[in-house]
């Protein structure tokens, strides 16, 4: 397993050579920064501040085609710190360009950028930097990108996740009010969400409620 591990670096290592450009970026919700390097971790030209939109992203293709010409690089290969989403429209656009996405690991980025400047501080700018230089030395991956239909699944499942969590939140919550207000109203009604507990909860949501109204008046309804 040690081996092949080691087998793949040394891959990832190998596929940066002359006629790669490096391009690292940090990524943010409105705004992202790049920069580049070489295969030996020259940097080249200065860092790219673009925009998450279709206006940014153009800026940023132009930017990598001038520094890929001005320096021979044939091939660029571009990573990010793929933390929240907003790294979703730049691969797709990256990906139609022909581009490769690949991406480096959270926990690298953080422990490698003290040897940037010998200072832990975070910066887009110096991460960014941080970020080719983990490219440059094969501490990367190639995440798989879904398309078409099954980038709309993946959203989908995200979606159904996030309300699944929301449903499981606001059960909880009804739950301890129920502890709170009305303990003994398991008791009579099991399931608080049935026909039954919904129409009682609307006509009668305290006990006082019920005490008000009388039983012969509770059953009628």
């Amino acid at each position: 397993m040690k081996y092949k591990l080691k087998q793949k670096q040394n891959q990832r290592i190998t596929r940066i050579n002359e006629s790669t450009l490096v391009v690292g970026a940090d990524i943010g919700k409105k705004v992202h920064v790049a920069r580049a390097v070489d295969f030996r971790g020259i940097e080249l030209g200065k860092e790219c501040v673009f925009n998450n939109d279709a206006e940014g992203l153009t800026k940023l293709s132009a930017w990598m085609k001038e520094l890929g010409q001005a320096h021979d690089k044939t091939e660029i290969v571009f990573g990010i710190e793929p933390t929240g989403h907003y790294w979703f429209p730049l691969a797709a656009f990256l990906q139609e360009q022909g581009i490769q996405v690949v991406v480096v690991n959270p926990s690298h980025v953080n422990k490698t950028k003290e040897l940037e400047d010998n200072s832990p501080t975070e910066s887009d700018y110096k991460d960014a930097k941080v970020i080719a230089e983990l490219i440059r030395n094969g501490k990367y991956s190639e995440p798989k990108l879904p398309t078409k239909e099954y980038a709309d699944l993946r959203i989908l499942m995200n979606l159904r996740e996030k309300v699944s969590a929301s449903l499981t939140q606001v059960k909880g919550r009804i739950g301890n009010w129920f502890d709170q207000f009305f303990p003994e109203y398991s008791r009579v009604l099991k399931d608080w969400d049935g026909k039954a507990s919904l129409m009682t909860m609307r006509a009668f949501p305290l006990p006082a409620d019920l005490v008000a109204k009388g039983a012969r008046d509770v059953l009628a309804h």
